[in-house]
């Protein structure tokens, strides 16, 4: 049954297969792999889009779950989804995307969802599409996370000369979300140093990052170290030279 599942269901059969192994790296990194012979390819982490586990979006597209994500847990993406859905506690509330990372600190429960859990959804890339630039919104976190303190710590107070003519316009400002941190985006030699298997259990999801998916991933791909007689072929495998054989560079 799982044989006929898998040929006519292959984006179903991976994701229910992923979702079970959310917390065990080397069966995502088998599924992951065994995926592409099927032609299946995943759509990066979103944090407006994704949810706790993986999602079939077409017959050939899965979405990554956010609680695969290194770092993260149950808990904390729960309770990001419930905030953005609208559901659980926060029924009634609106919900409604995140429109950056300072929406985003304001809106969650901060004791539930901390800042190593934002870095590593930032690293991870769940706020490419909010903001782009994954360095400056990593250094942003701590700023983002005392701003909203400030915000939720004001948010009821109403000082006694608050009448006047000016005070909507200072409130506004106050309110104001600052600016993200600049920080040296991350070049390649940078972006090594932050692994997508850090954060994603799998070095497949490499999304966003400066130099492109296609210049970064065969640096992190799952083949054993070459030794030193070893040579690039131009096929782009790799292959021990022969005694008395020219490189074939």
């Amino acid at each position: 049954h799982t044989g006929w599942l898998k040929a006519h269901c292959t984006a179903e059969f991976y994701a229910a297969n992923m979702t079970v192994e959310l917390d065990n790296t080397d069966k995502l990194k088998v599924l992951l792999a065994d995926a592409k012979q099927f032609n299946i390819s995943f759509e990066p982490p979103d944090i407006n889009r994704g949810s706790y586990r993986f999602e079939p979006v077409s017959d050939n597209v899965v979405r990554y779950g956010l609680c695969a994500i290194k770092g993260t847990g149950q808990g904390a993406i729960e309770a990001i989804i419930a905030v953005r859905d609208g559901k659980g506690d926060h029924e009634g509330e609106g919900g409604g995307p995140f429109r950056s990372l300072f929406d985003f600190a304001a809106r969650i429960d901060r004791q539930r969802v901390n800042k190593r859990v934002v870095e590593a959804l930032i690293k991870a890339g769940a706020f490419d599409a909010l903001h782009p630039d994954r360095a400056s919104a990593l250094a942003s976190v701590g700023l983002a996370f005392d701003w909203a303190d400030a915000q939720a710590a004001h948010a009821d107070q109403v000082g006694l000369f608050d009448f006047g003519p000016g005070d909507h316009d200072q409130h506004a400002s106050s309110s104001q979300e600052p600016a993200l941190v600049a920080a040296e985006p991350w070049t390649f030699a940078s972006a090594q140093r932050v692994r997508p298997d850090e954060t994603t259990g799998s070095n497949l999801i490499v999304f966003g990052l400066p130099d492109g998916a296609r210049t970064v991933r065969p640096c992190w791909t799952d083949r054993p170290a070459c030794p030193p007689d070893c040579r690039d072929r131009r096929d782009g495998s790799w292959g021990r030279r022969r005694p008395g054989r020219r490189s074939l560079r």
